[in-house]
């Protein structure tokens, strides 16, 4: 039987598993959207496509599979632009369709701009479909976007596919090659350095998301610390005993940093030495071994004794099964130094209680004991999200979503719906500054209208809280950063959300355990008081 285009488009994504796709209709879409709800796809209709992108990488990161979101040619792709960059800057699976507005041998289309030209800098691979019989080439693409490095792709589709007709038997599947195994040599190698340190270190990237049990596994036989990346953070849980927490650079825990001055040799397992991830590259290293599936991450930004390409889990089960049989003893002086930090660091939260006002260190510190262990939080960007670098414990892989390599304005709420589609079992919560909320805020309308359960707190500080800080430090100047915000609760009854007002410390855990009750959409705006920089500046 003969199908047209679009119909085929819809089957192949249907083939490959995707339920969700992020988008707004545009008349060149139009042949496609119908296609795809025919087949059982849920369109999911944002108010921006700058949140569709957002959304789309932020059902990846909770789920492992690639979103999908789908733009009109010209403005809706470049609305889009930014949630790519950050999805290629942090690592994440999307599959982005648009089309080429061109129909017939004319100039001037209408959104006729070189699109694929504009993004192509910021996307793993760009396809495009000329013609019917290249369609199975979608299946490539998919598969392509987690492959090695995760990473967008792009598919613009030629207007002119939508009408032309193909059986639907030649839509075949790619065969997906079976994932190599490592040779006993770099295995040896890895070993031999690691029988010779005296503190092994381990420093864990978003690239071990599915490898946590083998981490732990590695981390016990070797007694050794683990440390993670921002993206990194919950590939291990941060109350396991070894857990240093995030990074161990002048700006990751101090923790972090005073163990693994003392490690003669770290395994940097599926990190990118990024600046985020390094606090600015000020993590000293002795000697280094660096596992990565993407090889244009190795020996980027600090060389190593040894690098090896390959996928962390893969890796990692390899090298334990060589590690089993000589088990390192237990280190206490590390256990005993980590559970003491701990403490302090909670000693320290505690003595801001009492003031009168609302400190992020508290806030943080009280929902975290209101939330389930696999809880997924949200950030956007700015004070609200350094804070809870160092004061918000993430316990579960892909419970920590947060702009970290691109620091995109704009994530948090979109990243949050995303994430509450994708695991409507799970308890959401994002965490987002005033300026942040006014980039993205209507985005609440589409949580509405698709029945999710969703906490959005608003940290109002009525400003850019983190660059008047850093203006006023560092220039003595206040120019541009004062917001003129709205009266969020009168916004969040014409929304249709509920709406709760945090302005001090006072019985704080038992407001947040009442909010965090109800279901539907709310929104809590918390008077935040900035008294002083986070850890990470």
């Amino acid at each position: 039987m003969k199908i047209s285009g679009a119909r085929a488009v819809a089957l192949v994504l249907k083939k490959l598993g995707v339920n969700y796709i992020w988008g707004i209709p545009g008349t060149k879409i139009l042949p496609i959207y119908n296609e795809i709800n025919d087949v059982g796809i849920n369109s999911i209709l944002v108010t921006n496509e700058l949140s569709a992108s957002f959304m789309a990488d932020s059902y990846y990161r909770v789920t492992g599979k690639p979103g999908v979101c789908i733009a009109i040619p010209g403005p809706g792709l470049t609305n889009m632009l930014t949630g790519i960059a950050e999805a290629f800057l942090d690592s994440s699976s999307i599959l982005v369709l648009t089309v080429n507005p061109k129909k017939y041998c004319r100039h001037f289309h209408i959104h006729e701009i070189p699109q694929l030209e504009m993004v192509r800098p910021v996307v793993k691979k760009v396809f495009e479909i000329s013609s019917v019989s290249q369609i199975n080439e979608l299946f490539e693409a998919y598969n392509s976007s987690y492959r090695d490095q995760p990473c967008p792709v792009i598919v613009e589709i030629g207007s002119q596919v939508m009408e032309q007709e193909i059986k639907e038997s030649e839509l075949m599947p790619e065969v997906l090659s079976t994932p190599k195994r490592i040779s006993k040599e770099p295995i040896a190698k890895i070993i031999k350095h690691i029988s010779e340190a005296r503190q092994v270190g381990i420093y864990a990237g978003n690239g071990c998301v599915d490898a946590g049990k083998e981490l732990l596994k590695m981390s016990r036989i070797l007694s050794a610390p683990i440390a993670t990346t921002i993206s990194g953070r919950g590939v291990v849980p941060e109350d396991y005993e070894l857990s240093t927490g995030y990074g161990f650079g002048r700006t990751g825990s101090p923790v972090a940093y005073r163990i693994f001055k003392n490690c003669d040799l770290v395994l940097a397992i599926g990190v990118k030495f990024s600046e985020m991830a390094t606090g600015g590259w000020g993590l000293k290293f002795k000697n280094i071994i660096h596992i990565d599936a993407a090889k244009d991450n190795l020996d980027k930004n600090y060389s190593s004794l040894f690098s090896l390409q390959m996928d962390a889990k893969i890796a990692l089960e390899e090298l334990n099964k060589s590690l089993s049989g000589a088990p390192r003893p237990v280190n206490i002086t590390i256990i005993e130094e980590i559970k003491k930090y701990r403490a302090e660091h909670t000693f320290k939260i505690e003595k801001k209680i009492g003031r009168g006002n609302l400190h992020p260190s508290i806030f943080l510190h009280e929902l975290r004991k209101c939330l389930p262990r696999d809880a997924i939080v949200c950030t956007d960007v700015g004070y609200h999200q350094l804070w809870s670098i160092s004061d918000f414990d993430v316990l579960e892989p892909r419970t920590y979503l947060t702009p970290a390599d691109y620091q995109a304005m704009g994530f948090g709420i979109p990243a949050s719906i995303g994430a509450a589609i994708a695991k409507p079992d799970k308890k959401v919560v994002c965490i987002c500054g005033d300026g942040g909320f006014l980039i993205s805020g209507f985005e609440l309308l589409t949580a509405v209208r698709e029945k999710l359960s969703l906490s959005v707190f608003i940290f109002n500080d009525g400003a850019l809280g983190l660059i008047k800080g850093l203006q006023k430090t560092l220039y003595n100047r206040n120019v541009s950063v004062d917001l003129n915000n709205p009266d969020f609760k009168q916004l969040a009854n014409s929304f249709g959300v509920r709406y709760f007002g945090i302005s001090d410390e006072t019985n704080l855990k038992e407001k947040l355990e009442k909010i965090l009750e109800h279901k539907g959409v709310n929104l809590i705006e918390c008077k935040i008081v900035y008294d002083e920089f986070p850890r990470y500046i």
